[in-house]
Parts: structure tokens; C-alpha cells; sequence
């Protein structure tokens, strides 16, 4: 085996391979970079202009509130929130001053700290004790004890839900959305560890956009992969590089199991090389922390065929994506049922067995067809048409729920929020390499080819 890996390794169409996807993994990382270089800057200029937004929302608030309401209680109640307000603008000012002298690699515990306190007084405006929604400071009560979180503020937040008269946002959602903010916040500012947003330079925000946020990329590597696998049978058809051992017919397994193995050793090692290059740069460059980042995930997806059903507003929580519809109101609370924060670490390990499943598939598929068809320009031809194919059903094919090619990012099927769930890919894939082994065996026991 090791000496038809080397075989592979040298031949063109691997080194091509190889190359073609460094580069697109090296693209990634130019824009990643590129955008955290210029993160804060973004930051500073976003903050500027929700105070302006801010500032003008709290007059038209004042004069709207006191020109409707006389009654000295709702008086009260809409000072107490125009306090928070002013508060908040205060705090934006000082986000201001911090994020123009701070280099965004370093962690800063006032910002994380007046964000969680912001947070927690968001969710504090959309409370309701009746309804089944504390106030912030009970759920997150041995926190705020143990990290002395709880500052004097210039406004009652056990006040604020009493302001609910005027406020006319779906305030279930809202809270229960900003309840995972307050459990992320609260983790990494009890962790210290490395915060982690899509524009935030890491070899795991990296790894991430390219298996999840680029919608691009993840069906080009499988296309990729698909018409290699096919081409290294037919090279080796037609030059005998690996230099198979001969075999009698009836060995056939074998001649199928030895194509199959070497040539799925070697998409593996491509792999393996291509992304680690990056990885390992990211991490000398900016550090590996951040594995412990909390993660939106659907747990439903890992038992049941029927995944979750948005209901809610759509968001992003650090680098895990949440989104089932296009709807983006940029309120930035999450689909508040049935969802559950994992680490980053649980959902990498958890979206790799559909991966390599989808690899084992794939190279399946390839290998087969530059088996099963004797005529080597017929069986690149029929490649790029299943290639063809797979590409139609990864963009309109998404509700075929028992095919294979259709299943998309497994980072994606992993969080959940999809029309496949994790449970439906795995066994889905599972049947299909069954199948396709019968079929694939099964034609070539019966096919005239030299070894």
C-alpha cells in the first residue's frame, strides 16, 4: 500500500488536486485576515452610528411617552427605562474610546463585562413573572456571586419589565434569545477563553467558514474529489502506475477493495494536508484557543428524522449559525425552542462522522464508475455528469429527503435547522454505501477487464 500511495502522490492529477484546494483554503484565509485586521475599525464605526440612532429614538420616546401618558406610576416606569438608555449610549461612548486603542487579538474584561450587564437588562425589558420569565439576576444568580458582576446601576432593572406597556417586539423571543447571549458571555467571562466571531482571526473561525459559511465551498471540494477518484482508476487502467498485484477473476473484492482503499488513504491525506497548512498558520499567528466557545445546536437532529422548525427570529451566535429561513430582522435573538448551547470542540467531533461519511460515499461513486465502465473517455464523461448532478441537487435539491447527494455541510446538518438532520445524513449515507458496494461488486464479478 505504501508503495501505490507514493504512486498517487506523484502523479499529476493529485499534485493539481492538492494545489487547487491550498489555494482556495489560502483565499479563505486572505479574507479572514483581511476582516480582523479591520474588525475594530468596523466596530467603532457600527457604535457611532447606534448612538445616532440611539440619541434620536430616546428624544422621539420622551415626548411620545409624555404626550400620551399622564399617569405618574407609567411616568415613572418610562423614566427608569429612559435611564437605562442613557445608560447604554454611555456605554457605547466608552466602547468607543476602548475599541480605538485596543488591538484585536487582545481581551478586554470591561467590554465583556458592560455587555453582559447590557444583556442582562435587555432580558430584564422583556421579563414577565406571570408568563414564566424571571428576571436576569435570578436565573444567573451564583454567577453574578461568584464573578461580583453586580455593579450599581443608574436605573432599577427589576423595574424595566414594567416599561412592557410600550414596548412592541415578540418579547418571548427576544428573551429567550438573549438568554443564550448571557449563558455565552457569563462562560467566557468565567473561562478567559478566546472569543470567537466570524470576522475574529482563529484557525477554528477559519475552519469553520470554509466547511459552513461559504456556501461554495463544501460542494466544490466534493466535485473536486468526485472527478478525482474517477481519474486516478482510469490513469491507473490505463498506465498501471500502482502496479496491482495480479489477481485471479474470481479475486475481484479485491481489486475493487485495493483501488478503493489506496485512493481513499490518499483523499484523506489531501485533505488533511490542505487544511492543516492554514490551521496550523492561523494558530502559530493568533492561538488555538476558543475550542470552548458556546454553540447554538439543534440536540433533536441526533435522534429524530424531523428536524427543528423556525419559529423565531433568525441570528448568529459566535461562530455557530442558526437559520432555517432568509428571513434576517438583525435583532439578534435566537429561535428561543428546543435549542441547546454546545462547545465548539463537541460539535467539530460531531460534524465529522457525517464528513467522512460523505467522503467514504463520494470516493465510493468515483472509484466505482472508473471501474464499472471499461471505456475510459465514457467513464470521465459520466463523472462529470454525476458531478453535474450532485451540484443541481446541493442547491435546488435540499427537500429530497433518502438522497445522498443532497446532503449539504455537515458543520450545518450538525447545528441543525436543516432539512436533513444529523441522524437522517448518517444513515442515509450509511444505506447508500451499502447499496452502492452491492451494485458496484456486483457489476464488476460479472466484467472482462485485465488487471
Amino acid at each position: 500500500m505504501r508503495y501505490q500511495l507514493k504512486s498517487i502522490f506523484r502523479n499529476r492529477i493529485t499534485l493539481t488536486v492538492l494545489v487547487i484546494i491550498i489555494i482556495l483554503n489560502l483565499y479563505t484565509v486572505i479574507n479572514l485576515e483581511k476582516e480582523a485586521y479591520s474588525s475594530n475599525s468596523k466596530i467603532v464605526n457600527n457604535l457611532a452610528l447606534n448612538i445616532i440612532r440611539m440619541k434620536d429614538a430616546q428624544e422621539r420616546t420622551k415626548s411620545s411617552v409624555k404626550a400620551r401618558y399622564k399617569d405618574p406610576e407609567i411616568l415613572g416606569y418610562s423614566e427608569n427605562y429612559e435611564k437605562f438608555r442613557d445608560w447604554a449610549i454611555s456605554n457605547a461612548e466608552r466602547k468607543i474610546e476602548i475599541y480605538e486603542n485596543l488591538d484585536p487579538e487582545e481581551y478586554s474584561d470591561e467590554l465583556l463585562t458592560m455587555e453582559i450587564m447590557e444583556t442582562m437588562s435587555v432580558m430584564d425589558v422583556n421579563a414577565d413573572l406571570e408568563e414564566g420569565r424571571p428576571l436576569s439576576e435570578e436565573i444567573f444568580k451564583e454567577d453574578i456571586k461568584y464573578l461580583e458582576l453586580k455593579e450599581e446601576l443608574p436605573f432599577d432593572s427589576n423595574k424595566l419589565m414594567l416599561y412592557a406597556f410600550d414596548v412592541k417586539e415578540d418579547r418571548h423571543s427576544v428573551y429567550n434569545g438573549v438568554k443564550f447571549f448571557v449563558t455565552r458571555l457569563l462562560d467566557l467571562y468565567k473561562t478567559k477563553e478566546k472569543r470567537l466571531e466570524l470576522d475574529i482571526a482563529s484557525p477554528w473561525t477559519f475552519y469553520v467558514r470554509k466547511v459552513g459559511f461559504e456556501g461554495f465551498s463544501v460542494p466544490v471540494l466534493c466535485t473536486i474529489f468526485l472527478v478525482y477518484t474517477c481519474s486516478m482508476v482510469v490513469e491507473d487502467r490505463k498506465s498501471r502506475s500502482m502496479q496491482l498485484v495480479k489477481v485471479l477473476p474470481k479475486n475481484r473484492g479485491y481489486i475493487f477493495g485495493h483501488y478503493y482503499t489506496a485512493i481513499l488513504l490518499s483523499v484523506f491525506i489531501i485533505l488533511i494536508i490542505s487544511f492543516l497548512i492554514p490551521i496550523l498558520f492561523m494558530g502559530i499567528r493568533h492561538g488555538f484557543g476558543g475550542l470552548r466557545n458556546l454553540i447554538l445546536v439543534d440536540p433533536k437532529g441526533f435522534t429524530s428524522f424531523n428536524g427543528y422548525e423556525h419559529v423565531d427570529i433568525w441570528g448568529t451566535l459566535g461562530i455557530g449559525r442558526f437559520a432555517t429561513s432568509s428571513m434576517n430582522m438583525n435583532h439578534g435573538a435566537m429561535p428561543s425552542n428546543q435549542l441547546e448551547l454546545y462547545p465548539l470542540w463537541k460539535v467539530m467531533g460531531l460534524s465529522m462522522i457525517p464528513a467522512i461519511l460523505k467522503l467514504l460515499f463520494l470516493t465510493l461513486l468515483g472509484v466505482g464508475i472508473g471501474l464499472c465502465i471499461s471505456n475510459k473517455n465514457t467513464s470521465i464523461l459520466v463523472t462529470s455528469l454525476v458531478a453535474v448532478i450532485y451540484i443541481v441537487f446541493q442547491l435546488y435539491g435540499s427537500d429530497m429527503l433518502f438522497n445522498p447527494l443532497s446532503i449539504g455541510s455537515a458543520w450545518n446538518i450538525t447545528l441543525g435547522g436543516m432539512a436533513f438532520t444529523w441522524v437522517r445524513a448518517v444513515v442515509v449515507l450509511v444505506v447508500a454505501l451499502i447499496v452502492s458496494t452491492t451494485i458496484i461488486y456486483t457489476i464488476i464479478s460479472k466484467q472482462d477487464f485485465n488487471v
